[in-house]
């Protein structure tokens, strides 16, 4: 054997003895271009995302901050394969998953994505409902699980619980105004 082919064999055993999560750790897990969703009833039309476009990495920590009513909710939704965009696209790892039907979002939703709730029906902010010690116990969770490299979308109006998110995305009226990554 030559030393080439011995330092092949080496770096590729040593590549695949390598944790898989900080291989993939920066592959796009979630993408979404021109992401919209529109609520429509008889007498109002409200844009509850507007053309959004937004990356999430895997193993990546991202915050997403913004008012009451500026569409978290519904980003979460969509990306948590709950509901279907209006218009735009939306990539999970890879695939195109906006026009999936019910039963597709479901099977991708099942091995691959968590929620932690607020209440029932909300999945806005899970430290949302609680008093500031178990707040703390639930972001320590969150970023334990996050050192073992699970990707994490958190919702919150809480500044000190999006500083330790590694990005910090703000929403308002369905558009993204600002993205603040952190070293």
């Amino acid at each position: 054997m030559t030393v080439e082919y011995m330092n092949l064999i080496y770096n590729t055993i040593r590549i695949l003895a390598y944790p898989l999560h900080i291989l993939l750790k920066n592959q796009t897990m979630i993408k979404t271009n021109q992401l919209t969703k529109i609520f429509r009833t008889d007498e109002i039309v409200t844009t509850a995302l507007n053309k959004v476009n937004f990356e999430v990495r895997k193993g990546e920590f991202v915050a997403v901050m913004g008012p009451s009513g500026c569409g978290k909710s519904t980003l979460l939704n969509i990306i948590g394969l709950l509901d279907q965009p209006t218009d735009g696209q939306y990539l999970f790892n890879g695939i195109e998953v906006s026009k999936f039907r019910e039963k597709q979002r479901t099977g991708l939703r099942k091995g691959n994505i968590g929620f932690v709730f607020q209440s029932f029906n909300l999945i806005d902010e899970p430290t949302g409902n609680l008093d500031s010690q178990n707040g703390e116990e639930v972001m320590k969770l969150l970023e334990e699980l996050h050192t073992e490299g699970t990707s994490i979308i958190m919702v919150t109006h809480s500044p000190a619980h999006a500083e330790r998110a590694q990005r910090i995305v703000h929403l308002f009226d369905g558009h993204i105004v600002t993205e603040n990554i952190r070293g």
